[in-house]
């Protein structure tokens, strides 16, 4: 889990940190329309804080990422790029990334996470058979 600053970029003369986000959903992603435009949101842990917290990220993917976003599960890996904005609300902060770029490891189908090639015969590839224990290449 990590979060790197990448760069800033200026939005109506306010700079915002570009961050490069690393972590695990913490919930089931969820898609939903605002002002005629498709958002999906959801929330990932990014790094424990100097206090010993774990930091948490709504990582909001809009318009064609928002079906992307929204498609993530629990505990999926994240990795996202974005705009990472702080808002403090009842005296708590919490921390938004707009999403520019996102990718999932942990694909599921059918409620299942396939990690291997024998699992999922629909990824393309066939099982490399072993015969003296050495890879052909």
């Amino acid at each position: 889990m990590a979060l790197f600053k990448i760069g800033t970029k200026t939005i109506d003369e306010v700079e915002y940190g570009i961050y490069l986000l690393v972590g695990n959903a913490v919930r089931d992603g969820e898609y939903k329309e605002v002002n005629k435009k498709s958002l999906g949101k959801v929330s990932v842990a990014a790094k424990p804080l100097n206090n010993g917290e774990t930091m948490f990220v709504t990582v909001s993917g809009w318009r064609e990422k928002a079906e992307d976003v929204a498609a993530i599960r629990k505990l999926d890996s994240v990795l996202a790029v974005g705009l990472l904005k702080k808002r403090e609300y009842n005296e708590r902060v919490y921390w938004d990334m707009d999403a520019e770029f996102i990718c999932v490891s942990g694909v599921r189908r059918n409620g299942r996470a396939y990690t291997a090639v024998e699992d999922n015969p629909e990824c393309g590839f066939e099982a490399i058979e072993e015969e003296d224990g050495e890879l052909p290449f």
